[in-house]
């Protein structure tokens, strides 16, 4: 008895789990025409910003390129392109935890100490001032948390599909940066965030009249906002129509991994701040001496303004600009040699 009693209620108890739920309601009764009103309440769904970010970090000149062993983080030599190079940071971590797509904004407001110059470009080693160029470079990792040693392979590696073609943005005296930065696509859950990481990367005079001293140093004051966004639909237009190069950008936001030959139009859905890349169509026989890569000769990118959209050469075979959503379509116009 008291097992069919047991079944009786559990049968009971899920029913009502089952059920629409019950709201309150108003019968409408008469003869001839009725009314009847129902007002709704508006509600706006907002979602919470979520992110964490360092409390400090630390900037190391180096201007004699020496091995320096300590970047502000003891668990890694440096987050750079290698570990003599001249100006030196750790890789921060940014985690977010917004149920949003996010736009990320960023200023670096510079305070070289007293004889040392802020420049606005790279420095070439001609300098007679104690110059440094200083700059942040920023990447989307994913879901994929970065342990140091893989970070500080991540930023050197000449073959990743970003290539040194982080989004940058370059220190100043000044508090000036860019709003729109950088998007990042919403976190599955609180559970299940994404991560991005940035660095301080740069160069200085070599051989300035003064010799560097301990005391010249530049400090930095980098400030983030993190503003609730949405995803645009980015679509490309190509008159490439041979075997020339194609368009590599990792993966689009739905995870998607991207080769695509620049031939016709296509679209990827992804955000502000995505590295395209442009290299040439491999060979169609690696292993005969008759058949070569693509050749790229020249590669100009417009938005739907018309407005040029920066290409930058890294080498030849290395073209790279940055996506603007939501300029669409970009136009990506490519002159070469097809691939054989």
């Amino acid at each position: 008895m008291k097992k069919k009693l047991f079944s009786l209620v559990m049968a009971v108890a899920m029913i009502a789990a089952l059920a629409v739920p019950s709201f309150a309601s108003s019968v409408v009764s008469g003869t001839g025409s009725q009314e009847g009103k129902v007002p709704l309440t508006g509600a706006t769904a907002l979602p919470t910003v979520k992110v964490t970010i360092p409390t400090s970090g630390k900037v190391i000149l180096n201007p004699y390129k020496m091995a320096v062993a300590d970047a502000g983080n003891s668990t890694e030599v440096a987050a750079s392109n290698s570990i003599d190079d001249q100006v030196l940071s750790a890789s921060h971590e940014i985690k977010n935890e917004t149920q949003a797509p996010m736009k990320v904004g960023i200023s670096i407001k510079a305070t070289p100490s007293t004889g040392v110059e802020l420049a606005t470009k790279a420095c070439t080693g001609k300098e007679t001032t104690k110059s440094v160029f200083m700059f942040a470079e920023l990447l989307y990792a994913g879901t994929e948390q970065k342990t140091a040693q893989n970070l500080k392979d991540l930023w050197a590696a000449p073959a990743d599909v970003n290539d040194k073609c982080y989004p940058q943005i370059i220190a100043s005296t000044e508090e000036k940066g860019n709003a729109n930065f950088f998007t990042v696509p919403p976190a599955a859950s609180a559970s299940a965030p994404n991560y991005l990481y940035w660095t301080i990367r740069g160069n200085a005079a070599t051989a300035p009249e003064e010799k560097w001293t301990a005391a010249d140093t530049v400090g930095a004051d980098v400030v983030f906002t993190f503003t609730p966004d949405v995803l645009t639909e980015i679509s490309y237009t190509s008159d490439n129509t041979a075997d020339v190069a194609q368009l590599q950008t990792g993966k689009d936001l739905d995870g998607e991994a991207l080769t695509d030959a620049l031939k016709g139009d296509f679209a990827i859905r992804a955000a502000m701040g995505t590295v395209v890349r442009i290299v040439p169509e491999p060979a169609t026989d690696p292993t005969s001496d008759t058949s070569k890569a693509g050749v790229i000769s020249a590669v100009e990118v417009k938005d739907s303004t018309g407005a040029k959209v920066t290409a930058t050469k890294v080498n030849a075979n290395l073209y790279y600009f940055v996506a603007t959503a939501p300029s669409n379509p970009v136009t990506v116009k490519i002159t070469g040699t097809a691939r054989t």
